[in-house]
């Protein structure tokens, strides 16, 4: 067999487990990132207009 042409889950399963876990936890959760909103003080005193 070539493993090229081969199911990842045919020759690795350890991998295959990992990926679906990994494809189901993107399909199925959100995930956000606090850090994006978050401006620092400097930013916002530069921001402000007089």
């Amino acid at each position: 067999m070539h493993h090229f042409n081969a199911e990842i889950s045919d020759t690795d399963t350890l991998v295959a487990t990992a990926l679906e876990a990994e494809l189901a936890r993107q399909q199925n959760q959100i995930e956000l990132i606090a850090s994006e909103n978050i401006v620092s003080p400097r930013y916002c005193r530069r921001s402000v207009t007089p």
